[in-house]
């Protein structure tokens, strides 16, 4: 069952983007940034299979320990800028590729 989105007021009137979309699904905190966290991993495991480097060698790659890696992929890991520019500079990316949407396919790996 669909949660109601909450009554945000903002001082000058109605949120500047406007209402969120019909089908925007409201989701608590918790929930969100599990999503977010899960989201992120996604990208980063498509990104590190994309080039080609196994976990091990990503953390190698970038300092540090093969399972924060493996927990970041999985998103029970909150990874911090440092570290993700750390990542990105190991793989040779953008940082902003961690961000895009995550094809269902990745999503459920």
């Amino acid at each position: 069952m669909p949660r109601e989105q909450p009554n945000i007021s903002w001082p000058d009137g109605p949120h500047p983007a406007g209402p969120p979309p019909p089908d925007f699904p409201a989701a608590s905190a918790a929930e969100s940034q599990l999503a977010q966290r899960r989201a992120f991993g996604a990208n980063l495991r498509a990104l590190r299979k994309e080039v080609g480097v196994s976990q091990e060698r990503l953390a190698q790659l970038a300092n540090m320990d093969r399972a924060y890696v493996g927990h970041v992929e999985n998103g029970r890991r909150n990874i911090s800028l440092h570290a993700m520019w750390q990542l990105a500079a190991a793989l040779r990316v953008s940082p902003a590729l961690f961000f895009r949407q995550p094809s269902g396919a990745e999503e459920g790996q």
